[in-house]
């Protein structure tokens, strides 16, 4: 697809990152470019989560390697997420981060929470509201 956007999913063999793979295939404007895994590289996602049908190889992580994407979206643990963060962003690479590391603006919040952060400077500015509710009331 020469006309959609070029994605990277980090994390693509864990439960979010292979619905997020498999929500970037199916998109009719988005090129799923890569998708990593830590231990089952090596293995088809489609294997690993048969349900996403997504016929590509789990590849290593290397910024080098997934570092030419348009965007990322990065589905690995909070601690884990920060420095790929950080490689992609400067690369240029339009980043979702799925963990809990750019959530709070506020570092010491963060680090009172989830210990240290992973990435060096001051958070990273989210997009639009990053505490916003859904509207109305919410249920369990």
């Amino acid at each position: 697809m020469a006309d959609g956007a070029s994605v990277a999913v980090l994390g693509a063999s864990g439960y979010a990152g292979a619905i997020a793979a498999m929500l970037v295939h199916r998109h009719p404007f988005f090129e799923l470019a890569h998708v990593t895994a830590r231990s089952e590289a090596g293995a088809r996602l489609d294997d690993l989560h048969p349900r996403t049908r997504v016929p590509m190889e789990l590849e290593p992580w290397d910024p080098d390697v997934q570092g030419h994407v348009d965007a990322a979206l990065v589905c690995w643990p909070h601690g884990a997420a920060a420095p790929a963060v950080a490689a992609l962003r400067e690369r240029g690479v339009r980043v979702v981060d799925l963990s809990a590391d750019f959530r709070l603006r506020d570092r010491g919040i963060y680090e009172d929470w989830y210990g240290a952060h992973g990435a060096p400077g001051p958070p990273v500015r989210s997009i639009g509201r990053p505490h916003a509710s859904p509207p109305g009331p919410v249920g369990n």
